[in-house]
């Protein structure tokens, strides 16, 4: 166990300074706003690293049913595909952040793609419970709804500043 979490903190941690090192094609200055908003982003990603490579890595414990021969293959594709567009999301949330000036639409797609996550989390805990450890998954659902807020209000006032100054 101890030799996976190794494994995907290395693999973020490489991914993440690779994905950092490509240059941004900012001119001016950041607001505070998207400071505050690629901050987010950054913290996004890193989860998204973090959960998707652990989800690859492990894949779903056998669950057996009545109706499929192999129930074990189909849950475990499953959720190693689910980790692969979950570590996905991380790589796409770092270009929105290293990008931050020229997004508009992308932050309010990834937004809703976190607040979904944390709704389908929602739902998984009404129906069968939080998983353990209660604070990892707490954490995990909570932070899929307060960045994407956070991310939505920096968005939202930046927007607002910037109308405010061309006026």
């Amino acid at each position: 166990m101890l030799k996976n979490i190794l494994v995907v903190l290395n693999i973020s941690i490489a991914i993440g300074m690779y994905l950092s090192s490509f240059p941004t094609s900012t001119t001016t200055e950041l607001s505070q706003t998207q400071k505050i908003s690629k901050s987010c982003f950054f913290l996004i990603s890193f989860i998204c690293f973090l959960g998707g490579t652990v989800q690859m890595l492990k894949g779903d414990p056998p669950v057996a049913t009545e109706k499929e021969k192999n129930p074990e293959a189909n849950v475990d594709n499953i959720h190693r595909f689910l980790g692969g567009v979950y570590f996905v999301f991380g790589v796409i949330s770092v270009w929105i952040a290293k990008t931050i000036q020229q997004q508009d639409f992308m932050i309010y797609v990834s937004c809703l793609a976190c607040f979904m996550g944390a709704f389908g989390r929602i739902i998984s805990m009404v129906e069968f419970g939080v998983p353990k450890p209660k604070p990892l998954w707490w954490g995990y659902m909570l932070s899929e709804i307060i960045f994407p807020t956070i991310i939505l209000i920096s968005q939202y006032v930046h927007i607002n500043t910037s109308q405010i100054k061309q006026n």
